[in-house]
Formats: structure tokens, sequence, C-alpha cells
């Protein structure tokens, strides 16, 4: 039988309280002869520790604007305090979870954001995921727990968007199936979950207004990540101890399945 590679990115209260994220942690067990790599963003922890050191976050379509200071703070909460909590709780269940950042072996290359996005500041656009060293980490046994911090051209530090990491990593890997966890069960439109979306359905949802903020990105790495031929692309929220088994191992679709 054929091993399933599957990438997970996940934010919000599934990582943020401590029993759900045990519930992860636990629920990945069973999925122990497939390969995963785990994404984490951890955006409401960076903007706490940004008004707790006096600093105003900032954000434009979505994303976060990122000058210097907050560059700094970011790389300590995600690739730091967040990363490890993430590969403790793996750890603590059994798994052989191993946190890195992009930084780490240029894990993931970027290059500075370009037009409308050069307003970000120090925002990157991955142009290179090393996938063979993810084949050998997971061939190893590890399970890859990675921060979206990137390394730009001059090895400098770039914030990078953790749903577009999550899509480039799972396309360059050829993953076969990319979830995006996040605190609403799927994409909403009119107050309800829209079962499946196509390339056509999402510009109309952000040009509507429907998606806006955090779920644009969202969106539109969903899109990418379709088009680069990874095959179910998922957005949806955490529902509980079976979700993964209900999701990889019989097929259902919990929240918004999206297709290019």
């Amino acid at each position: 039988m054929k091993t399933m590679r599957v990438v997970i990115k996940v934010t919000g209260k599934l990582i943020e309280e401590p029993d759900l994220l045990r519930e992860l942690a636990c629920s990945l067990r069973d999925f122990r002869r497939e390969e995963v790599v785990l994404v984490h963003g951890g955006g409401p922890a960076i903007s706490e520790m940004l008004r707790r050191l006096g600093l105003q976050p900032q954000f434009r379509a979505g994303q976060r604007v990122t000058d210097e200071a907050t560059l700094e703070v970011a790389e300590m909460v995600l690739s730091g305090k967040m990363n490890k909590a993430i590969v403790a709780a793996l750890v603590e269940a059994g798994i052989p979870a191993l946190g890195l950042s992009g930084r780490d072996a240029g894990l993931l290359r970027a290059q500075r954001a370009s037009g409308e996005d050069e307003k970000l500041g120090l925002v990157g656009e991955i142009h290179e995921v090393r996938a063979a060293l993810l084949r050998s980490l997971c061939a190893a046994g590890f399970l890859p727990v990675i921060s979206p911090i990137s390394s730009g051209p001059d090895g400098s530090a770039l914030n990078v968007n953790a749903d577009w990491a999550a899509a480039k990593i799972a396309a360059a890997w050829q993953g076969d199936c990319l979830l995006y966890f996040g605190d609403t069960p799927g994409v909403l439109a009119d107050g309800r979950p829209v079962p499946e979306l196509d390339g056509a359905e999402v510009a109309q949802l952000i040009r509507s207004g429907q998606a806006d903020r955090g779920m644009i990105p969202k969106l539109q790495s969903a899109l990418y990540a379709s088009a680069a031929g990874v095959e179910r692309v998922l957005i949806l929220s955490w529902a509980g101890t079976d979700t993964l088994e209900r999701v990889l191992k019989r097929g259902e679709n919990l929240g918004t399945r999206v297709r290019q």
C-alpha cells in the first residue's frame, strides 16, 4: 500500500489550548505509517507579544506587516516558543517530532515579496523547498514540525505566511493531502460552511468581501497547492479525536474542499 504524504497546517486554538494540542498529538500516533509534515502559524501569540512590548500589530489583506522589530518577535515566538511547545506535545505522545524553522539547513528559501506585497515589509515568498530533506527525515521516522520563518537571499530571516509555507511544502514534496486547521469549520459564506470551492468561486468570495483578512491567503495558497497536484486540499476545524481518522482514512469532507 502506498504511503500517504500529508501536510497539516495548524494555528489558533488547536495549538494554543493544551487539551486540543494533546488531542492532535495522540491522534497523530495512529498515522505513524504515513509521512506527515506539520506546519504551524502563531499569529495571535505574535500579536500578544508585540503588544506586551509596546508595539502595535499591523496587517494588510490578512497578512502581517513586518518591520525589523516585528520580525524579531515573530521569529522568537514561531521558531522558539510555539515550535517547541508543539514538538514537546508530540514527543510526550510518543511521536519522534523534530522542530525546524525554514532557516534550518536552508529548508525554505524565500525572496522579498514584490508588487503590492512589497508594502508588507520583511515578508518573503518561498521559491525553493528542500523536499529531499523532508523525505529523508520522514524515511528516518521523524515527524518534522516547521515554523514558516524562512531564509532570505542573504541568509537573513524573512517572515512567511504559514498558509503559503504549507502550500509550497505540499507542492514541492508532492503531498497527497493538505489540511488547513483553523477556528472555523471551513470557508463560510452567509455564515455557513461551503462544502467545495473552485477558483472562480474563490475569486467571487474575495471580491464580495465574504472571504477577508486571514482567509484570503489561505484560499489563494490552497488553490496554488491544488493546481500543483495536491489531490485533496481541505480547510476545516478540529472536530474531536477522530478528526484525522474521518478525513484521511474514511475520506470525509469535514470542511471546505478547494479545487483549482
